[in-house]
């Protein structure tokens, strides 16, 4: 008898995703499946950052700061310090750093036919929890922005990511135009397949020159010492010679340029919490 088919294996989307204070609602609450418009959403979330940059908006720079800006984010990235996490909390502590909490702050919790559109049941319970709050009104929050911007901001800020705005949308808002020239536009024929595994044939000797290649684009005098790097891959004595001289061909930038200093302050912008 022929073979049985192979089992189908069902493809799971990485619920683990988008820095916190950019992930969207449908990724906080643990859906199965979403698209391109939890991108839609952090763009919306990056464009209120620009909005608040603005003096007449808030003219202090320490005031500026993320449009959500949440400590947790359950049950992705809960509170270390609160076992009992956002809305099923009587902490205020943590009702105040949830991450959907802040969200509902400015949107305002969701619709019943939107709350009705979660796929779980249990996702539908816990977005009740939060009670009833309104929409914030955005011209209060951003009083020096165009009407134009502040309809683009709230249509990327949508629950439903079935009604959010789409990236074609966006560019056809009045918001871009006498911005935007189309000629310059060029759309993909179908999908971008990047080739990952394109170096997996490699040897070592050639993925280090073309390691150096790369670098060379940024520190032209690494590669004076390695006249092959530009080509054919290098013998063992021109790796080596790079190693001596520059700290080994993996060392950090500041071992290969002299006038190349980076120094950790404490007053840099760090990253947000993933």
């Amino acid at each position: 008898p022929p073979p049985p088919p192979p089992p189908k294996i069902k493809r799971t989307l990485t619920a683990h995703v988008v820095t916190r204070w950019y992930r969207a609602p449908e990724l906080i609450l643990l859906e199965e499946s979403y698209s391109e418009a939890v991108d839609l959403w952090a763009v919306g979330c990056v464009f209120a950052e620009l909005m608040n940059m603005m003096k007449t908006n808030l003219p202090f720079p320490e005031d500026r700061t993320a449009l959500f800006p949440g400590g947790s984010c359950f049950p992705l990235s809960p509170d270390k310090n609160d076992y009992r996490h956002g809305v099923s909390s009587s902490s205020s502590r943590s009702k105040i750093q949830d991450q959907l909490s802040l969200i509902f702050n400015v949107i305002g919790t969701p619709s019943k036919e939107d709350l009705q559109g979660l796929q779980k049941t249990d996702a539908q319970s816990y977005v009740k929890g939060f009670g009833h709050k309104q929409r914030q009104d955005l011209r209060a929050k951003f009083p020096g922005s165009s009407e134009a911007a502040l309809d683009l901001l709230a249509r990327f800020l949508i629950f439903n990511p079935q009604k959010r705005i789409t990236a074609e949308d966006a560019l056809e808002h009045p918001f871009f135009d006498g911005a935007r020239d189309k000629k310059l536009e060029v759309d993909a024929e179908g999908p971008c397949v990047l080739p990952f595994d394109d170096d997996a044939a490699l040897t070592e000797e050639e993925l280090r020159t073309a390691l150096l290649r790369e670098v060379g684009r940024f520190h032209p005098e690494v590669l004076q010492a390695i006249p092959s790097a530009a080509g054919q891959p290098p013998s063992a004595a021109a790796v080596s010679a790079p190693q001596q001289q520059h700290g080994g061909l993996l060392a950090p930038p500041t071992s290969m340029h002299p006038h190349y200093h980076h120094h950790a302050h404490p007053h840099h912008h760090h990253p947000p919490p993933q």
